[in-house]
Parts: structure tokens; C-alpha cells; sequence
């Protein structure tokens, strides 16, 4: 797999921050895409570029164990795309933690699916 063809979406939940008023990490998906991430910048494109969403072992081989730089950051709670202090879907508020804000593009259709599938339920 190329490397400019994967994406990697971090989950996070606003509503339960650090002690530092910190969105708390929840978890993390790889996606494997038909064209680089860098072609990417709406959730039509993204949904239409995905291939499968790939095991953390391969995930991990990818990478060497090292973590991924660019990510889009989601929140576990509705699927939206976390702004610097808001949640773009359910509109909670947490502190900036100084991260990239994601780019608007919510949680993926089958990444949803996938979660669901596995045991989580959004509250939207």
C-alpha cells in the first residue's frame, strides 16, 4: 500500500476532557484510499475514496510502530469533525489543545458502520 493513500482518523471524546480541559483520545482507524489523502478535502471525496479500513497490525506495519502526523480528529460522541474548541456536530466545548483542527470532514459512512457493528453507539 502507498503511504499517500492512507488516511487515519483519531477519535476523541468531548465531552470527557483531561485535567486540562482536553478532548480525551479515544481511539484511532487507518483508512486505505484509492488516491492520495492530499486530493482529499470534502467528506464526498473521502467516502468515495475508500478502500477498506485496515487492522491496526497493519496500520502499525505501515508505519513501523512510528506514529502518523497528519490525521482528521472525530468525535467518538456524533461523528463530527473537532474543530480548535468545538465539536462541528454536537457543539461541545473543550479547552484548545494547540492540534491541527480537522478540516470538516465528519467520520466517515462505513467507519460509522464499522463501529457500530463492533459495540459503540453515537448519541446522533
Amino acid at each position: 500500500m502507498n503511504r499517500d493513500c492512507y488516511y487515519e482518523i483519531r477519535l476523541y471524546d468531548p465531552a470527557e476532557c483531561s485535567a486540562a480541559g482536553y478532548p480525551t483520545f479515544v481511539a484511532v482507524t487507518g483508512l486505505e484510499l484509492t488516491r492520495p489523502r492530499a486530493e482529499i478535502h470534502t467528506n464526498e471525496q473521502l467516502q468515495q475514496a475508500i478502500v477498506r479500513i485496515l487492522t491496526d497490525q497493519e496500520r502499525q506495519a505501515l508505519f513501523g510502530g512510528n506514529p502518523f502526523l497528519e490525521y482528521q480528529r472525530c468525535c467518538v460522541r456524533c461523528g463530527g469533525a473537532l474543530g480548535l474548541t468545538t465539536c462541528q456536530g454536537c457543539k461541545r466545548t473543550y479547552r484548545d489543545d494547540q492540534c491541527e483542527p480537522s478540516e470538516g470532514i465528519e467520520l466517515p459512512l462505513i467507519v460509522r458502520q464499522h463501529l457500530v457493528q463492533h459495540g459503540h453507539s453515537f448519541e446522533q
